[in-house]
């Protein structure tokens, strides 16, 4: 009976997939038949959320849309689709692109409940039947509890070299720290938006992961709801790994300065190892992020005022306020840092001219 029933939907599946697409319209030996391959979806993805940014929610949705349709179950494209539907005040389509990103595994129940971006649409009965469903899944649960346990295990770091790499050359290294969701792979596009690249540079894989489907971030800490006494212990223990990193790197290339940048998440963790590891760094470069005033006392920053440190930060960013930059600078300074912050007109993103004068900048300190 089993297999019978599985026949069936197995058929209904397919049944509804064609009629959804028209094979007719498809010529396998058309040389234009696999264009799709070429959509840039980080960029359409990056748009989308820009256009959010600056309240076009229409506009935003488009280009979700547009990245859905290479990605279905981006999760995080998603339900960001379905916010921009919210902010619309279009009630019928928020809740089919909510549901549809929790079919896809979207799983924060309690962030869905509160999000301000439903708000207009939060009292309309199409929104409110989703609503109802999600609180009953947000009551239940398959488990009690979550905890983390210590195991050793190797973790990934990508590194591209210099053109023209001579192996009995010394080289300056740069380590690269990505952000909250990102990975290293993704991460690497940096080098491509550097100017004369004359360094060594890594880009160490952050050691929690998160995702579904196609679709997995990573993130330098823990971050589930039901083990937040381990947000803690992660961070240091991340803190340990990346001064593993620097020190594996410097055995393994002929190495001469060594200098950390990061962005976001990323760049508190480079403000976190850069200060932590002073005596194997040569200099830091925080984009978009933030110095954690409870894990950097001033007594770990007095001793590690040698290091330079070059900021950069947009003043636009909504994610990661601009303030945060200004406390840092004057936090630093006050301590006696070689300390510059350099500020953009755009958001929460990696300004390429910005991080050319950086690193210009930090390598002559």
């Amino acid at each position: 009976m089993k297999a019978v029933i599985y026949l069936i939907i197995t058929l209904l599946a397919f049944s509804y997939t064609c009629a959804e697409v028209n094979l007719a319209d498809i010529d396998p030996l058309d040389t234009n038949s696999g264009n799709f391959f070429a959509a840039n979806l980080d960029s359409l993805s990056t748009v989308a959320k820009e256009l959010y940014k600056q309240k076009d929610y229409l506009s935003a949705a488009r280009y979700y849309l547009a990245a859905l349709e290479h990605q279905r179950d981006n999760t995080t494209n998603l339900y960001n689709l379905a916010c921009c539907y919210g902010l619309l005040n279009q009630p019928k389509f928020a809740a089919k692109y909510l549901q549809l990103a929790v079919a896809s595994g979207y799983e924060n129940y309690e962030h869905i409940l509160n999000d301000p971006d439903f708000d207009p649409v939060r009292e309309a009965e199409a929104f409110v039947e989703i609503t109802k469903t999600l609180e009953k899944k947000g009551a239940s649960s398959e488990f009690d509890a979550i905890h983390f346990f210590e195991i050793p295990t190797l973790m990934r770091c990508a590194v591209i070299l210099p053109d023209n790499y001579n192996p009995k050359k010394i080289y300056d290294i740069v380590i690269g720290l990505h952000g909250w969701g990102d990975s290293w792979d993704r991460f690497l596009k940096v080098a491509s938006r550097m100017k004369r690249r004359d360094f060594i540079f890594a880009v160490p894989q952050a050691t929690y992961a998160f995702g579904h489907g196609d679709w997995w971030g990573f993130s330098w800490t823990t971050g589930d709801d039901k083990a937040l006494e381990y947000w803690k212990i992660s961070q240091e223990k991340t803190i340990a790994y990346l001064r593993n990193v620097i020190i594996a790197l410097e055995e393994k290339y002929p190495v001469k300065r060594k200098y950390i940048i990061g962005f976001s998440q990323g760049a508190g963790f480079t403000f976190l190892a850069g200060i932590n590891h002073y005596d194997l760094i040569d200099g830091i470069i925080p984009m978009g992020g933030w110095l954690d005033e409870e894990a950097l006392s001033d007594e770990k920053l007095e001793v590690a005022k040698s290091i330079p440190v070059y900021i950069i930060h947009g003043k636009k960013d909504k994610r990661v306020e601009y303030s945060l930059a200004e406390e840092a600078l004057d936090r630093l300074r006050k301590r006696g840092y070689r300390v510059k912050l350099h500020s953009f007109n755009g958001g929460h993103t990696i300004d390429p001219d910005a991080l050319t004068k950086g690193l210009k900048w930090i390598r002559k300190q």
